[in-house]
């Protein structure tokens, strides 16, 4: 099948690895240097928020209110934002639907601020609109996410991910840095091709590594859900096409879900297939452009098998 659909010299990825649930790894080529998987953090992050929910039966939920966690951490100066901030729940901070009409927190944007300010800086940023309403794709909502569950544990939250995540699925030396006091929650997390697969494989299998269930199957039928329509302003007609949103996940053409982070890094779940697709790259972004259409004509030749 793989010699159906690859050839190896010309792929643009620095790592390509196709796994099926029925026959194992079908294609690997990857190495064990861990890179920013950017975006694929908040994968991350969302998968800790379905733990929490079980291990505090609940109290924590997709209904919680962040500001009562924050109130005390953060000085409002922006006072037109308060009445908004009381309203968000962390669901809201999952879709990206804090509120924002302007995208923030992202590499470029935050070159210039102090990174323990960071948390003042997204609270007081204008919120124009009803929280829960508007979709818009940034950082901030899961930078805010973190540092809510941080201050609801009231312990640090990377060690929580690695006691209740990276460590039952047997991810080595994982590292996450930190805006400030708390963990980035949207980005800077590093890891390789393999550890991406084994993320995948635990959506792939409705929460369950090896037996084990790590996080309930009732959050990632949540997590992957068509929740927000990302009313693009163009048209998309690859299979990675950003339509919808969950939590953390997207769907594109023919209910392809996947995360994705800038740069070229996607873990693809195949569902029907049992397939999953993981592709790094930590060279140049100009290669980004390929690394989609190649992957596009990876997931269009499996279909056709």
């Amino acid at each position: 099948m793989t010699k159906e659909i690859i050839n190896k010299d010309d792929l643009a990825m620095d790592s390509l690895i196709i796994y099926s649930k029925e026959e194992g790894i079908l294609f690997n080529k990857s190495d064990d240097k861990k890179i920013n998987v950017r975006s694929i953090a908040k994968l991350v992050t969302s998968l800790a928020f379905g733990v929490l929910i079980d291990k505090s039966n609940g109290d924590f939920n997709e209904d919680t209110l962040i500001f009562d966690f924050l109130r005390d951490r953060v000085d409002i100066s922006n006072k037109k934002n308060i009445n908004k901030l009381k309203n968000i729940r962390v669901k809201d901070c999952l879709t990206h639907t804090m509120g924002y009409r302007d995208i923030i927190l992202m590499s470029k944007d935050i070159e210039n601020h102090l990174k323990d300010k960071l948390l003042d800086y997204a609270l007081n940023y204008p919120l124009y609109f009803k929280p829960g309403v508007e979709f818009l794709y940034s950082n901030a909502g899961y930078y805010v996410l973190a540092a809510v569950m941080e201050e609801y544990l009231d312990s640090n939250l990377y060690d929580f991910i690695n006691e209740n995540i990276f460590d039952k699925l047997e991810i080595k030396n994982p590292r996450r840095d930190r805006y400030g006091k708390y963990l980035a929650g949207a980005t800077k997390l590093y890891l390789n091709a393999e550890d991406l697969l084994k993320l995948g494989k635990l959506i792939l299998n409705n929460g369950y590594y090896k037996d084990e269930m790590i996080v309930s199957p009732n959050f990632i039928e949540k997590m992957t859900q068509k929740i927000y329509k990302n009313d693009k302003d163009y048209r998309d007609e690859s299979y990675l096409s950003d339509d919808f949103y969950g939590y953390s996940i997207w769907t594109g053409k023919d209910d392809i879900m996947y995360a994705s982070g800038s740069g070229g890094q996607y873990v693809i779940i195949l569902k029907k297939e049992g397939i999953i697709i993981v592709a790094t790259n930590g060279g140049s972004t100009d290669k980004v452009p390929v690394i989609k259409s190649q992957i596009n004509e990876i997931i269009k030749k499996i279909k056709e098998v």
